[in-house]
């Protein structure tokens, strides 16, 4: 556990997405890749989502800020990004929400830690420049 704020978590999801589905996957699936929730300098997402309460909820639970990004933004993250999504490109401009957002935030040098994972309604990706302890799937060596 490291605790230095060097991951950016990007998060797509439905309107009115739950909540409690949401926070599930975020913690989810930074226990099965080790990483601490304090290593998260931010929660990224489209800026069409930013009164999205489980977005927020997770961003307090955090205690990271929120990030948005327009669609033009994100669709410049394409070279970069592993999962293409044609019903986000229909719902909001853009063939990755998490994915890109992450990216996006964590800045041209960094690259996926873990690529797209799903629930239901949600979607989320964490993005940051690897250390030398941990590999690209975000799993500690």
């Amino acid at each position: 556990m490291s605790g230095a704020k060097t991951i950016a978590l990007g998060i797509g999801c439905d309107r009115k997405a739950d909540e409690k589905e949401l926070k599930k996957l975020v913690r989810d699936v930074l226990k099965a890749n080790n990483i601490d929730p304090s290593e998260i300098m931010c929660v990224a997402t489209i800026e069409s989502k930013k009164h999205e309460p489980a977005i927020h909820a997770v961003s307090r639970e955090l205690g990271a800020s929120i990030r948005l990004f327009t669609a033009e933004a994100l669709n410049r993250e394409g070279p970069r990004i592993a999962s293409i999504s044609d019903i986000a490109q229909s719902a909001v401009g853009t063939p990755s929400v998490s994915e890109a957002a992450a990216l996006a935030a964590a800045g041209v040098e960094a690259s996926l830690l873990v690529t797209k994972q799903k629930s239901a309604h949600c979607t989320v990706a964490l993005a940051g420049r690897a250390p030398a302890d941990r590999d690209t799937k975000g799993a500690r060596r």
